[in-house]
């Protein structure tokens, strides 16, 4: 991850600080690809690559392997818990899509692991997704940003 300052938050309305704030998470968080160590090049470090994305397996406990990508994916087939995961490295973010089976209503809880996390079910119909995403420090899970509200 590289270090980049984020814009000051605007003191009145800025209609341009959620491109500056997006912009800056963007280069905060581009993943280089290199093959060989001694071959990088300019373009290789300018160049964004895409997250990878993993779809977690529904379950009562729901298994997070970390290691798999930036991006889980879940379907909830009924009241689950997000398990503790396995696989981080400091400063890697984890981005969850949960999304509602074709019965909607369920209920999500996490882990131990993810204390700073704040999690609405309210909205949960059937279809409906909602993202939430975190950062780990190494022994915590920290939120990043507001849940995304169920849509």
């Amino acid at each position: 991850m590289k270090n980049v300052r984020l814009p000051d938050a605007p003191h009145k309305f800025d209609p341009t600080y959620l491109s500056k704030l997006t912009r800056a998470i963007e280069l905060a968080f581009t993943q280089v690809s290199v093959p060989d160590p001694g071959t990088i090049s300019p373009a290789m470090l300018s160049t964004p690559q895409a997250w990878t994305t993993f779809t977690l397996t529904d379950a009562a406990t729901i298994a997070v392997n970390a290691a798999l990508g930036n991006v889980a994916t879940v379907t909830l087939g009924g009241a689950r818990t997000m398990g503790a995961a396995t696989g981080m490295i400091v400063g890697q973010l984890l981005l969850f899509i949960v999304i509602q089976d074709g019965t909607g209503g369920r209920t999500l809880n996490f882990a131990t692991n993810y204390p700073k996390l704040t999690w609405s079910d309210a909205g949960n119909t059937l279809n409906k997704r909602s993202t939430i995403a975190a950062v780990w420090d190494g022994t915590n899970w920290n939120q990043f940003g507001a849940q995304s509200p169920y849509a």
